[in-house]
C-alpha cells in the first residue's frame, strides 16, 4: 500500500511540473510584433538624379518598411547600378565613384588621400560608348564588405554621391540620371 502511495506522489509531482512548465510557456510567450530570422536582408534603394540635393551629391529616402536589426550583421555592397551616368574614360577623376551612407559608418578603410577615407569606392566601368541614356553595373566583385551593425532599426537610407573629387555629380547634366544600390545584410556567426 505504501508503494502505491509513493508511486501516486510520484506520478503526481511530474503531473504538476509537466503542466507547469506548460503554463508558463503559454503565460510568457511574446504577442508583440515576432521577426521570423532570416539569414540574410536585402536593401535596394533606386534614386533617381532629380531625387539628389546639394549638385546632385545627395539623397535621402525612407524605406517601405522598417528594417529590424536584431543582432550583429555585416553589411555587404552586391551591386551598383547606373542609368547616364559619366564615362570613366574622359577624366582621371571620373575613374570611380565616392559612395557615402549615413546609417553604415566604414571605419574600416584607410587611404593616403583624406577624401577615400572611411568611405565606399566603386569602380566607374562605364568606359566606352556615347555615355547618354546607357545602363551600366559597375562592380569589380559581388559582396564587397562595407561595415558591420550592431541591433538597430532602419528607416531611412540617406548619404552622397560623388566622382573621385568629392563633389562633382555622377550623370551627365541631363537630370535624367539614376543609380541603384544593392545591400546585402548577412548575419555573423
Amino acid at each position: 500500500m505504501m508503494n502505491e502511495i509513493m508511486k501516486q506522489n510520484v506520478y503526481m509531482k511530474k503531473l504538476i511540473v509537466s503542466t507547469y512548465s506548460n503554463i508558463n510557456k503559454m503565460i510568457l510567450k511574446n504577442t508583440k510584433y515576432y521577426y521570423n530570422r532570416r539569414d540574410r536582408k536585402t536593401i535596394i534603394i533606386d534614386i533617381l538624379e532629380s531625387e539628389m540635393t546639394d549638385s546632385s551629391t545627395k539623397f535621402s529616402t525612407d524605406l517601405t518598411d522598417k528594417l529590424h536589426i536584431d543582432r550583429q550583421y555585416d553589411v555587404y555592397l552586391d551591386n551598383f547600378t547606373t542609368f547616364d551616368c559619366t564615362v570613366s574614360s574622359s577624366d582621371s577623376t571620373k575613374a570611380a565613384f565616392i559612395l557615402s551612407l549615413d546609417q553604415f559608418t566604414n571605419n574600416c578603410s584607410i587611404s593616403n588621400k583624406s577624401i577615400l577615407q572611411n568611405i565606399i569606392f566603386i569602380p566607374n566601368e562605364h568606359s566606352h560608348g556615347g555615355g547618354q541614356n546607357q545602363t551600366k553595373t559597375h562592380k569589380s566583385k559581388k559582396l564587397n564588405y562595407i561595415c558591420s551593425i550592431e541591433p538597430m532599426t532602419i528607416k531611412k537610407i540617406s548619404g552622397s554621391l560623388t566622382l573621385l573629387d568629392g563633389s562633382t555629380h555622377i550623370f551627365n547634366n541631363g537630370a535624367g540620371g539614376r543609380f541603384i544600390l544593392e545591400l546585402v545584410i548577412v548575419p555573423r556567426k
